[in-house]
């Protein structure tokens, strides 16, 4: 895959992100959302969980052929509304800062920036990660937690993805 099909499956995984927080994606049965433009399909899925836990699935295939995709399980402490508003912002300057600078940053919030008296952390985890760029083949988390006390998270996710095909990294079985 050349840079500008990364390009590309990058700005469109970003508008997919952004449709479906503002609500303006297809539902699908399965819980999840629909965005299509022209051969592309970006699929985000929720999955019912216990509790205030999250599980969370997208998909962009081309042609009806998987190309990238990213899981993400977490939690969120009673599903605080202003956790998830930090949170939403965090994505929404991922998406600024990919288009002034290229920087992909795992397609989620700024390494860390702290607003509200609450703090937002997003680490890759270099042993996950195929690329510098992180759009290959990476993993990490983020947390959000109490500026002041650094002790109250009241969100962590932990997230994995990549392309699909020969860059993901090869399956090593256990003997």
């Amino acid at each position: 895959m050349n840079s500008g099909e990364i390009l590309e499956l990058q700005e469109f995984y970003f508008l997919g992100m952004r449709r479906s927080r503002s609500g303006k994606i297809q539902e699908t049965l399965v819980g999840g959302q629909v965005y299509v433009k022209g051969s592309l399909s970006f699929t985000h899925i929720r999955l019912p969980a216990a509790m205030e836990c999250k599980l969370e699935r997208t998909i962009i295939t081309k042609d009806s052929v998987p190309l990238w995709y990213m899981d993400l399980h977490g939690w969120c402490v009673k599903n605080d509304q202003n956790v998830l508003a930090l949170r939403a912002f965090a994505l929404e300057e991922a998406f600024e800062r990919w288009k002034r600078h290229g920087a992909w940053l795992n397609g989620l919030g700024p390494m860390e920036f702290e607003m509200d008296g609450m703090r937002y952390r997003n680490r890759l985890d270099p042993h996950k990660s195929k690329s510098s760029k992180g759009f290959e083949w990476f993993g990490g988390d983020e947390s959000i937690f109490c500026s002041a006390t650094e002790i109250n998270l009241p969100f962590h996710s932990e997230y994995r993805g990549g392309l699909l095909g020969h860059f993901s990294p090869p399956l090593v079985l256990a003997e």
